[in-house]
């Protein structure tokens, strides 16, 4: 039995020029930016790859079945998506048996490679809906952060999984941006300016389309003298929950100025409260001036959650659970620094109880040196008891990465604590890197993401790059 995964193939970057354009194309001294895709093969049995790309009306155009290799047990890889991509939409369907899961990365292939390089986790088409939630959308909306002020913009890439064409509508509270027919198998985007926004608008959209017909992907990018570009998946239905538990809360006060902020979106009118706890599972009491329970949502509209305005907060690590008293919530976190570090990632649904839990991670890496990309890994118990955690990291070809111990375990994790891993104190690590892939396993759900960062050398203002990415939860 095939899966397949989407890719919308609608967020090439021009960083540089401060526009967004499609795949593969250049303006100004700005990168040429290409498509990545890394593949894991979860299971025990060979499994062949095959890419369809398809054109902005719908028509397979190529594919790249012939000249991707059959994927070991276990086996791991990356391969660039096929470089002859369309002008305008398009989409990448990779068809594999059952088991097979994988990341799509925009990446800067020109001579100045030194950009922020944002991730999405590859859509199944039966997650597709009738609807999707967008809780985090900008156009040339500036801010200051820590005196330092940068411009960002935001483009939508919606994609209609189905055989024939669909009609789709994009709201802002209610009523509609704009309208479009997307053709069998390929994309629209939408930026600020299809949608008729106000420059300096930060916002949420909610999608319309027929029901199972449609995913879609947000990318966002630093218009302004900076590198930061990151991505998320927009959410259905299938994605949405009374309760979210985001990771990655942090509220530095070091020189770097880590700072985390998350938007909740809710379907339907609402309160929330939302609940604080550091990476050793302790709750954290905030400040009485600043109430952080029974906060009004509107009906397809966000609520921006700033933990670090709150002192007591300051110098924190930890989690966030937003919980409604009513409505289904989807949600997205992001983490900045002042020195380029951009990072979003989308808020994740407890999993059904289950004997066991079972986790994937298509794309771990470690650089020899810093300004190569490097994967950390944090693992956060959602469970309603103590968490016993397995790591395995395989190499490329399927192989365990350390043969002498293969399995790290992490035994009675607390409610709310988080545990990290990476390549290197895995000892995995082979003339000081590795390429290649994670599995965990626990008897508590978690929330696994990975942050793939690198350092940037000689940019005024950037000395780190980084984007998140959450795990696939194999049921």
């Amino acid at each position: 039995m095939k899966r397949w995964l989407t890719f919308m193939l609608v967020m090439g970057l021009l960083a540089v020029s401060g526009g967004l354009a499609d795949v593969s194309a250049q303006v100004d001294s700005g990168p040429t930016w290409g498509g990545r895709i890394a593949y894991f093969n979860t299971t025990a049995e060979d499994a062949p790859l095959n890419v369809v790309y398809y054109d902005a009306d719908g028509n397979p155009y190529a594919q790249d079945g012939d000249s991707l290799p059959l994927v070991p047990p276990y086996g791991s890889g990356t391969f660039l998506v096929n470089s002859t991509l369309p002008e305008s939409g398009g989409a990448a369907v990779l068809e594999a048996p059952l088991g097979v899961l994988a990341v799509y990365e925009q990446v800067a292939t020109g001579e100045d490679v030194k950009y922020g390089q944002p991730m999405y986790s590859g859509m199944e088409a039966q997650e597709a809906g009738g609807l999707l939630f967008v809780p985090y959308f900008v156009y040339q909306y500036s801010e200051l952060y820590y005196k330092t002020p940068i411009t960002l913009s935001a483009t939508l890439g919606v994609q209609n999984v189905t055989d024939a064409p669909v009609d789709v509508r994009v709201l802002e509270n209610g009523v509609e941006l704009a309208a479009a027919t997307i053709p069998p198998q390929s994309s629209r985007h939408f930026d600020g300016a299809d949608l008729g926004l106000a420059a300096g608008t930060r916002t949420a959209l909610v999608v319309e389309g027929p029901d199972a017909s449609i995913l879609g992907a947000v990318v966002v990018e630093q218009e302004s003298d900076g590198r930061r570009a990151f991505a998320y998946e927009a959410q259905g239905p299938a994605r949405a929950s009374q309760s979210l538990t985001m990771s990655r809360l942090t509220c530095s006060t070091l020189t770097r100025r880590l700072r985390s902020r998350y938007y909740v979106q809710a379907s339907e009118d609402t309160t929330v409260d939302v609940l604080f706890y550091t990476n050793g599972g302790s709750k954290i009491n905030p400040s009485k001036p600043l109430n952080f329970t029974g906060l009004a949502v509107g009906a397809g509209q966000s609520l921006e959650i700033d933990p670090c305005l709150d002192s007591r907060l300051a110098g924190k690590t930890g989690s966030v659970v937003v919980t409604s008293s009513g409505a289904a919530l989807t949600g997205v976190g992001m983490v900045r620094d002042r020195y380029g570090v951009g990072t979003t990632f989308a808020a994740q649904v407890t999993p059904a109880p289950a004997p066991s839990y079972r986790y994937a991670l298509p794309y771990v890496v470690w650089g020899k040196t810093s300004t190569l990309p490097r994967t950390y890994i944090s693992m956060l118990n959602l469970g309603a008891a103590k968490a016993n955690i397995e790591v395995r990291y395989y190499r490329a070809d399927g192989s365990l990465g350390n043969k002498k111990n293969p399995t790290l375990r992490y035994k009675g994790v607390p409610l709310h604590a988080v545990r990290s891993t990476t390549p290197s104190s895995a000892y995995v690590l082979r003339s000081g890197a590795f390429a290649g892939a994670v599995e965990v396993i626990s008897d508590q759900p978690l929330l696994v993401t990975a942050r793939v960062q690198r350092a940037v050398t000689k940019v005024p203002g950037t000395t780190r790059v980084a984007e998140d990415y959450d795990a696939f939860y194999l049921p």
